[in-house]
């Protein structure tokens, strides 16, 4: 059954996301895709404000980041999934009723490596207006150009 990305998701993409369209043909693994992202998607995205970007793969795979924090405080855990979850349910019911047939992954339920690797490799196909909306995508970039260390600054 096709839907949002189970929690938690280790998995991620059937252990392919890093590899690009010559390599998916060369190798003969997976087949490269025209891009499937539509403007009436675009449109969907514009009607929930907690879409903050969409990626998609060379190969036609989605992501969507939405505008809760990408690492939640350990008391406030349950209360962001719920609202996640919420919020996933909804923006997917609205992109399948767009025409939407493929899996979507939700980048706030995967790990911070694969976070970055989506914002740097895939191409964004939707962005939101609001200028508030840049934080969340600077940390996680900013975690992906430190290679994944945590303190790259102070040495650690």
């Amino acid at each position: 059954m096709r839907g949002i990305s189970s929690l938690p998701h280790r998995g991620f993409i059937s252990g392919h996301y890093g590899l690009d369209r010559l390599n998916l043909q060369v190798r003969g693994e997976e087949e490269w895709v025209a891009p499937m992202w539509d403007e009436t998607y675009t449109s969907v995205c514009r009607h929930h404000p907690d879409v903050i970007a969409a990626f998609e793969s060379p190969y036609g795979r989605l992501a969507l980041l939405l505008r809760h924090t990408l690492i939640p405080l350990p008391e406030d855990r349950a209360r962001w999934l719920d609202d996640t979850r919420r919020v996933a349910r909804a923006v997917v019911a609205n992109l399948r009723s767009a025409g939407l047939v493929d899996d979507v992954t939700i980048l706030q339920w995967q790990p911070l490596r694969q976070v970055a690797h989506v914002m740097r490799r895939w191409d964004c196909c939707y962005e939101s207006d609001t200028a508030g909306d840049a934080e969340l995508g600077d940390d996680a970039s900013a975690f992906a150009l430190t290679d994944g260390s945590r303190n790259a600054s102070s040495g650690s």
